[in-house]
């Protein structure tokens, strides 16, 4: 089972997770534009759950997200589970994704998406 899954595109790290059993939660930790260096600073990265701008190859980014999600639902045979995006244009690259998980149907409520096993 497959329940967590990391990459690195352009100094980014990237987690997708499975959390509750259900939820499928994407984040991205960069470094913080605030850090100073300095030994006292704690806040060297930022993680977010906001995946948005920046990156100079996107289409790698959503491949491999695309691939991580495959992997932990089917590694997990997952009868249902969803995930939420940011914002409307990667909506609509995440709704061409769901159409493409084979086995699996999918309702997509503005940003949030459900998958269901068939």
């Amino acid at each position: 089972m497959t329940t967590k899954e990391q990459f690195t595109i352009d100094d980014v790290d990237y987690t997708v997770k499975l959390v509750g059993g259900m939820s499928i939660v994407f984040t991205a930790t960069v470094e913080s534009d605030t850090a100073d260096g300095t030994w006292w600073d704690d806040e060297l990265t930022v993680t977010t759950t906001e995946i948005v701008g920046g990156t100079k190859r996107p289409l790698k980014v959503y491949s491999k997200l695309a691939e991580a999600v495959r992997n932990i639902i089917y590694s997990n045979k997952l009868p249902v589970c969803h995930f939420t995006v940011e914002d409307d244009r990667r909506a609509a690259i995440y709704e061409r994704f769901a159409k493409t998980v084979v086995g699996y149907s999918y309702q997509r409520i503005d940003k949030l998406f459900y998958l269901f096993k068939e």
